[in-house]
């Protein structure tokens, strides 16, 4: 084992906890939308998160698959940013 593998570790957290941010905001948006479609969509990513972790890392290596999981980690907060609005026009009013 080479001196930085053990740090991948490390580095595999960052990206599944930024991943596990995006997707809870958009469950947050979801039900205060009340968008099902939203909270669909957080699952779908989540398994397809898993999936891309599974088969990158059986066909290319640690290395490109700790890189294809940090490009998805940022794929939910994109999309939170693209589709909020401001919380206060998307919260029930009560």
């Amino acid at each position: 084992m080479r001196w930085w593998e053990p740090l991948l570790g490390a580095w595999e957290r960052v990206p599944a906890i930024v991943f596990h941010v995006g997707a809870t905001l958009l469950v947050l948006l979801g039900l205060l939308r009340r968008d099902r479609r939203l909270l669909l969509a957080a699952m779908l990513l989540h398994i397809g998160f898993n999936a891309i972790a599974v088969v990158m890392l059986h066909f290319t290596g640690i290395l490109l698959t700790e890189l294809a999981i940090t490009l998805a980690a940022l794929l939910p907060l994109w999309l939170v940013f693209r589709l909020r609005k401001p919380l206060a026009a998307a919260a029930p009013s009560g």
